[in-house]
């Protein structure tokens, strides 16, 4: 789904859910209360997060 503002145009809906990511569970979230952040880390691929 695009979402315009100005006269740049996102599309937000680019990655596939990981539901569907093999295998199941292969990704956490965090959340970090001092920063009020969440942090999506792979178990497969440590190191990596989002």
């Amino acid at each position: 789904m695009p979402v315009t503002v100005g006269p740049l145009q996102f599309n937000v809906d680019f990655l596939e859910p990981l539901k569907y990511d093999i295998p199941r569970g292969s990704w956490v979230t965090r959340f970090d209360p001092v920063t009020k952040c969440v942090t999506l880390r792979s178990l497969m691929w440590p190191g990596k997060h989002l």
